[in-house]
């Protein structure tokens, strides 16, 4: 029930990464086998939290594997501690007909750390509790990396289609 989930979240993280299925498919794997190895998952209550904890933690560990070795087109094994996540090529697609292109673009230029908490909230569906606790960061910060994404991101989608009416900001107001 909850692989569907993770491969989704995980290929949202890899889309600008080396063949991005593949490597998402690695990193679910991996994030399932360091829950098994760490004892009895199935009498924790927060599975899907550790989960997606680990999930997190590899695709940073695979990012800076990947950038210390010069970003030479070999994403690295930070999953296996091989190179069976060694791959060619770039892709920046999602996957074929999964979101649009102008979105997965966006997406894309966010940093890590802002597209992380928006997916976690906006596609993952948790609540700012949880995602905190996945991406081991207080509630307010959070919400702070919550807030720059969605600004970057609806500037990079208002930049990718100019005759999109422009909206004004809204502003938070205190009502008794």
């Amino acid at each position: 029930v909850m692989t569907p989930r993770l491969r989704r979240y995980a290929r949202a993280l890899m889309q600008a990464s080396p063949a991005p299925n593949d490597a998402a498919d690695e990193l679910v794997h991996a994030a399932f086998m360091r829950v098994l190895e760490s004892g009895s998952p199935e009498r924790r209550p927060d599975l899907a939290i550790q989960v997606y904890a680990h999930l997190t933690q590899l695709h940073r560990d695979s990012r800076h594997q990947f950038q210390a070795a010069g970003g030479n087109g070999a994403l690295s094994g930070a999953v296996h501690g091989d190179d069976s996540l060694a791959r060619a090529g770039q892709s920046n697609a999602l996957h074929a007909n999964a979101l649009p292109r102008g979105l997965c673009a966006a997406l894309s230029s966010l940093r890590l750390e802002e597209r992380e908490a928006l997916l976690l909230v906006a596609l993952e569906g948790f609540n700012y509790a949880q995602a905190a606790r996945i991406l081991h960061i207080s509630r307010s910060g959070l919400i702070a990396r919550l807030g720059r994404a969605r600004g970057r991101l609806a500037e990079a989608l208002s930049e990718a289609s100019p005759q999109a009416p422009v909206r004004r900001a809204t502003h938070l107001r205190l009502v008794k």
